[in-house]
């Protein structure tokens, strides 16, 4: 891909984002009831559970601007490492509907090789436990949370 085009994406990607495109979506107030740290406390990925020592490792943060960090600390140092999938470095940005019964939301990819692409996803906000439920890349929104073989269901904390 060209460079041109490539930038020519990503400004496409941010005008989508940023402009409330493509549906209807929460503004900054919403999100930021997601800003923050979160410890994964449960992560089932196509139906199979991470283990403790996997679960120790994870962790998410939402920033002001409804970006999505997945880090898992690398298990032989502290160096943390943003990642999500096979080892890849990305960064997803967050658009919620609330309005939605359960509530939806998306993943959209802003770097990497899926960059534009979407993860859609449904969750639950109670208290700190905030649950979610994703669908693999181009497969529709889950209907429950629970994991199968297309998705993922992540349970996580609130750190204080």
């Amino acid at each position: 891909m060209s460079r041109k085009f490539g930038s020519l994406l990503v400004f496409l990607v941010h005008v989508v984002l940023f402009s409330g495109c493509g549906g209807t979506y929460s503004g900054d107030s919403d999100l930021s009831r997601f800003k923050g740290d979160w410890t994964v406390t449960g992560l089932t990925e196509k139906g199979k559970a991470a283990d403790a020592k996997r679960l120790q490792r994870l962790q998410v943060t939402v920033t002001k601007e409804g970006r999505f960090q997945f880090q898992e600390l690398n298990a032989s140092s502290t160096k943390t490492d943003v990642s999500v999938g096979k080892g890849d470095t990305q960064e997803t940005a967050i658009q919620v509907d609330n309005a939605k019964n359960p509530a939806q939301i998306d993943f959209v990819y802003l770097s990497g090789a899926d960059l534009g692409k979407s993860k859609l996803g449904i969750f639950t906000l109670e208290g700190t436990r905030w649950t979610i439920c994703i669908a693999e890349v181009g497969e529709p929104r889950p209907t429950s949370l629970t994991s199968g073989d297309k998705t993922t269901l992540m349970v996580l904390e609130r750190k204080e």
